[in-house]
């Protein structure tokens, strides 16, 4: 097969065998594929949690995590990358359990150099074909503006944490978007409805911080006591956005903590 100059997908090769890493990857470098390479699926998990990978293709049988058990993650995980299998213990039934995991092809070792050419031409066409079929996710969804690699897996995580009612922590550099991640979170969630509060922590002095976030109390011991609600109750049912919570001192850290593991709340007096 002759060398294709328009090819620019990412490959990533995962094998505990040397030999199998480096043919695989002169090879399909000579295509002009990018290729990256890796001997074990933990490692595996790390480039695909920093590049974007258009292809895994990956051994069967490895050390400590099966060549399956990346399937598996990258089927759940990586929506936008294909996964392609080698083994040199083919069978009926791995093949069979190979493609229920999302494997797009199986490949028995020892293959041809055209044997693996057609292979990956014929998956990353797959590739190709789904997302020129699939929706691109829209900005006005999310109030956000961005169509990059980068954006589409931030969207992605979006929608996946969306789903759930854990505890969401956003990383970043000021200005970088931390509170339109969060409001786009909330309001694809079923909490949409209910407030979204944004409280900015460095903002609060830290001597008022605990009674604006969980409240206060007034003559609780005269009997004529009035309240007065914080963030966490106004934000109840909803999400609350602690923006800047690593500049809250140790002391008010620990109380969130415990409030974040809690679910519970205790006025202040």
């Amino acid at each position: 097969m002759t060398s294709n100059s328009n090819n620019n997908e990412n490959i990533l090769v995962v094998d505990d065998a040397v030999d199998t890493l480096d043919i695989v990857q002169r090879n399909l470098t000579a295509q002009n594929y990018n290729v990256l390479t890796t001997s074990c699926v933990e490692k595996a998990i790390e480039i695909l949690d920093k590049e974007s990978i258009d292809l895994v293709i990956t051994d069967l049988k490895m050390p400590r995590v099966s060549g399956l058990d990346l399937v598996r993650h990258v089927h759940e995980n990586c929506k936008e990358t294909e996964v392609m299998m080698i083994t040199g213990y083919a069978t009926p039934a791995g093949a069979v359990e190979a493609i229920k995991s999302g494997a797009q092809e199986y490949l028995s070792k020892p293959f041809t150099d055209e044997e693996l050419f057609v292979a990956v031409a014929k998956v990353l066409e797959k590739l190709r074909a789904r997302k020129a079929t699939q929706k691109p996710y829209s900005a006005s969804k999310y109030g956000i503006i961005g169509s990059s690699d980068a954006m589409h897996k931030v969207y992605h995580y979006i929608d996946k944490v969306a789903k759930t009612t854990a505890t969401v922590f956003i990383s970043g550099e000021s200005g970088t978007g931390k509170e339109l991640v969060a409001r786009a979170i909330h309001y694809s969630s079923r909490r949409a409805s209910a407030p979204f509060v944004c409280v900015n922590c460095s903002g609060i002095p830290e001597a008022l911080l605990e009674s604006e976030l969980f409240g206060h109390v007034k003559g609780a011991f005269s009997g004529a006591y009035e309240t007065r609600a914080g963030f966490f109750q106004t934000a109840d049912g909803g999400t609350i956005f602690l923006d800047e919570i690593g500049d809250t001192s140790l002391a008010m850290q620990a109380k969130l903590l415990r409030v974040l593991q809690e679910k519970e709340i205790y006025m202040v007096g």
